[in-house]
Protein backbone atom coordinates (compact mmCIF):
# COMPACT_ATOMS: atom_id res chain seq x y z
CA UNK A 1 0.00 0.00 0.00
CA UNK A 2 2.81 2.42 0.89
CA UNK A 3 4.53 1.65 -2.40
CA UNK A 4 1.36 2.49 -4.32
CA UNK A 5 0.96 5.80 -2.46
CA UNK A 6 4.59 6.71 -3.14
CA UNK A 7 4.11 6.02 -6.85
CA UNK A 8 0.99 8.21 -6.92
CA UNK A 9 2.81 11.04 -5.10
CA UNK A 10 5.82 10.69 -7.41
CA UNK A 11 3.65 10.77 -10.54
CA UNK A 12 1.75 13.81 -9.18
CA UNK A 13 5.03 15.68 -8.60
CA UNK A 14 6.24 14.84 -12.12
CA UNK A 15 2.91 16.01 -13.55
CA UNK A 16 3.14 19.33 -11.66
CA UNK A 17 6.73 19.87 -12.83
CA UNK A 18 5.74 19.27 -16.45
CA UNK A 19 2.82 21.71 -16.18
CA UNK A 20 5.06 24.38 -14.60
CA UNK A 21 7.65 23.93 -17.38
CA UNK A 22 5.00 24.19 -20.09
CA UNK A 23 3.52 27.33 -18.57
CA UNK A 24 6.92 29.00 -18.17
CA UNK A 25 7.80 28.06 -21.76
CA UNK A 26 4.55 29.64 -23.01
CA UNK A 27 5.33 32.79 -21.02
CA UNK A 28 8.75 33.02 -22.65
CA UNK A 29 7.12 32.96 -26.09
CA UNK A 30 4.87 35.88 -25.11
CA UNK A 31 7.88 38.03 -24.21
CA UNK A 32 9.02 38.12 -27.84
CA UNK A 33 7.51 41.30 -29.35
CA UNK A 34 4.96 40.82 -32.14
CA UNK A 35 4.88 43.11 -35.14
CA UNK A 36 2.63 43.43 -38.17
CA UNK A 37 4.38 44.43 -41.37
CA UNK A 38 2.22 46.35 -43.82
CA UNK A 39 2.90 47.27 -47.41
CA UNK A 40 3.88 50.86 -46.58
CA UNK A 41 5.00 50.62 -42.93
CA UNK A 42 5.02 48.53 -39.79
CA UNK A 43 1.34 48.71 -38.97
CA UNK A 44 1.37 47.38 -35.41
CA UNK A 45 3.94 47.64 -32.63
CA UNK A 46 6.25 49.92 -34.60
CA UNK A 47 8.22 50.70 -31.43
CA UNK A 48 9.29 47.06 -31.11
CA UNK A 49 10.31 47.02 -34.78
CA UNK A 50 12.35 50.22 -34.46
CA UNK A 51 14.03 48.94 -31.31
CA UNK A 52 14.91 45.65 -33.06
CA UNK A 53 16.36 47.50 -36.06
CA UNK A 54 18.38 49.89 -33.87
CA UNK A 55 19.72 47.11 -31.64
CA UNK A 56 20.69 44.86 -34.53
CA UNK A 57 22.45 47.78 -36.26
CA UNK A 58 24.58 48.01 -33.10
CA UNK A 59 25.26 44.26 -33.20
CA UNK A 60 22.94 43.46 -30.30
CA UNK A 61 21.00 40.21 -30.29
CA UNK A 62 17.22 40.52 -30.73
CA UNK A 63 14.10 38.64 -31.72
CA UNK A 64 10.68 39.49 -33.16
CA UNK A 65 7.76 37.44 -34.33
CA UNK A 66 4.88 38.11 -36.64
CA UNK A 67 1.49 38.37 -35.00
CA UNK A 68 0.01 34.90 -35.60
CA UNK A 69 -3.50 36.37 -35.60
CA UNK A 70 -2.65 38.52 -38.64
CA UNK A 71 -0.11 36.52 -40.64
CA UNK A 72 1.85 33.31 -40.57
CA UNK A 73 3.81 32.42 -37.48
CA UNK A 74 7.22 33.72 -38.44
CA UNK A 75 10.18 34.81 -36.36
CA UNK A 76 13.02 37.16 -37.18
CA UNK A 77 16.07 36.83 -35.01
CA UNK A 78 19.43 38.62 -35.03
CA UNK A 79 22.23 36.61 -33.43
CA UNK A 80 24.82 39.37 -33.49
CA UNK A 81 26.02 38.59 -37.02
CA UNK A 82 23.15 37.23 -39.11
CA UNK A 83 19.39 37.54 -39.42
CA UNK A 84 17.49 34.27 -39.15
CA UNK A 85 14.03 34.10 -40.61
CA UNK A 86 11.98 31.13 -39.38
CA UNK A 87 8.60 30.17 -40.73
CA UNK A 88 7.21 26.78 -39.85
CA UNK A 89 9.97 24.21 -40.20
CA UNK A 90 12.09 26.28 -42.58
CA UNK A 91 14.85 28.65 -41.55
CA UNK A 92 16.82 31.01 -43.78
CA UNK A 93 19.87 33.06 -42.80
CA UNK A 94 20.79 36.46 -44.23
CA UNK A 95 23.51 39.01 -43.61
CA UNK A 96 21.48 42.24 -44.00
CA UNK A 97 18.12 43.64 -42.98
CA UNK A 98 17.25 46.45 -45.41
CA UNK A 99 14.49 49.04 -45.09
CA UNK A 100 14.17 50.55 -48.56
CA UNK A 101 11.99 53.47 -49.65
CA UNK A 102 11.44 54.94 -53.06
CA UNK A 103 8.99 55.47 -55.87
CA UNK A 104 8.15 52.76 -58.37
CA UNK A 105 7.82 53.77 -62.03
CA UNK A 106 4.47 55.44 -62.74
CA UNK A 107 3.52 55.29 -59.04
CA UNK A 108 1.80 58.21 -57.34
CA UNK A 109 3.41 57.61 -53.96
CA UNK A 110 6.32 56.11 -52.13
CA UNK A 111 6.86 52.36 -51.70
CA UNK A 112 8.50 50.68 -48.73
CA UNK A 113 10.27 47.30 -48.72
CA UNK A 114 11.66 45.32 -45.82
CA UNK A 115 14.21 42.93 -47.27
CA UNK A 116 16.54 40.25 -45.92
CA UNK A 117 19.54 39.61 -48.16
CA UNK A 118 23.21 38.70 -48.26
CA UNK A 119 23.93 41.75 -50.45
CA UNK A 120 23.03 45.38 -49.76
CA UNK A 121 20.57 45.99 -52.59
CA UNK A 122 19.16 49.39 -53.49
CA UNK A 123 15.48 50.25 -53.68
CA UNK A 124 15.68 50.28 -57.51
CA UNK A 125 17.27 46.82 -57.67
CA UNK A 126 14.52 45.29 -55.52
CA UNK A 127 11.80 47.22 -57.37
CA UNK A 128 13.10 46.05 -60.76
CA UNK A 129 13.20 42.46 -59.53
CA UNK A 130 9.51 42.75 -58.63
CA UNK A 131 8.09 44.42 -61.71
CA UNK A 132 10.23 43.03 -64.53
CA UNK A 133 11.10 39.41 -65.19
CA UNK A 134 13.39 40.71 -67.95
CA UNK A 135 15.45 42.86 -65.55
CA UNK A 136 18.99 41.87 -64.72
CA UNK A 137 17.74 41.85 -61.11
CA UNK A 138 14.87 39.44 -61.78
CA UNK A 139 16.51 36.50 -60.02
CA UNK A 140 18.50 38.14 -57.26
CA UNK A 141 18.21 36.23 -53.97
CA UNK A 142 16.41 37.97 -51.11
CA UNK A 143 13.42 37.61 -48.78
CA UNK A 144 10.73 40.30 -48.98
CA UNK A 145 9.05 40.62 -45.58
CA UNK A 146 6.22 43.02 -46.47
Amino acid sequence: MKKKNLIIIFMSVIFIIVIVLLISDMNNVKTVPCVVLGTLKVTDNADAWEQFVEQSAKGQVGKLRADPDISSEAELEFDGQNYKYKEGQSQETYKYLLELRGTMPFAAGESYFIVLADVQYSFNEIAQSLYSSESKYANIPYKLLN
